[in-house]
């Protein structure tokens, strides 16, 4: 199964949006495969990620990794991205 990594800034406005919309596209806080990480509270987790913007979403399954930078406003690739690795139908 695939594994997601949102990296978000607290509870700015830009990671608040990210959150709805992946729950608007069927990934929810409770999801399985969703993990939220505040880079505010645990900078190094961010820093060994190579994460340097927020919000990133990180989408990682066997050796193949894809980050998507910013609110995840363009919802068809957001559901797009997370239906190729059958995380929303």
């Amino acid at each position: 199964m695939a594994r997601l990594t949102l990296f978000v800034a607290g509870r700015s406005p830009n990671s608040q949006r990210a959150l709805t919309n992946l729950a608007d596209v069927g990934v929810g806080p409770d999801h399985p495969a969703l993990e939220v990480v505040d880079v505010l509270a645990s900078p190094a987790r961010a820093m060994d990620e190579g994460v340097l913007l927020t919000p990133s979403l990180v989408i990682e399954r066997d050796d193949e990794r894809l980050v998507l930078v910013g609110g995840l406003d363009d919802r068809s690739v957001l559901k797009e991205s997370l239906a190729s690795l059958d995380l929303v139908s």
